[in-house]
């Protein structure tokens, strides 16, 4: 779901992914991603630690994806498959790659 998330920010302009904020997108895409999938989930603090971010960082960013994808955070079952499928075939050929 993550890769989602940001893939659709892309698509819209909004953000551009390069090595200054990559970082932050995937924090961001990660737990609001957990939130949305599980009924139990980390808290911010402990996400913030993880990513090595501060709490208030973290927040903020969260406040800042969720309102870029404009609320929409669910994927229908055809869209997910699709990316499942790519990401699939891009490990299949690291692994021959590394073979």
């Amino acid at each position: 779901m993550a890769l989602i998330y940001i893939d659709r920010i892309v698509r819209l302009g909004e953000v551009t992914v390069n090595s200054l904020t990559i970082h932050r997108l995937l924090a961001a895409a990660t737990v609001v991603s957990a939130k949305f999938l599980d009924d139990l989930f980390y808290s911010n603090e402990h996400y913030a630690k993880v990513c090595g971010l501060r709490l208030k960082e973290l927040n903020s960013l969260e406040r800042s994806f969720v309102s870029l994808l404009r609320w929409k955070l669910a994927v229908a079952p055809a869209g997910y498959n699709v990316y499942r499928s790519q990401v699939q075939r891009a490990v299949h050929a690291i692994q021959d790659f590394a073979k």
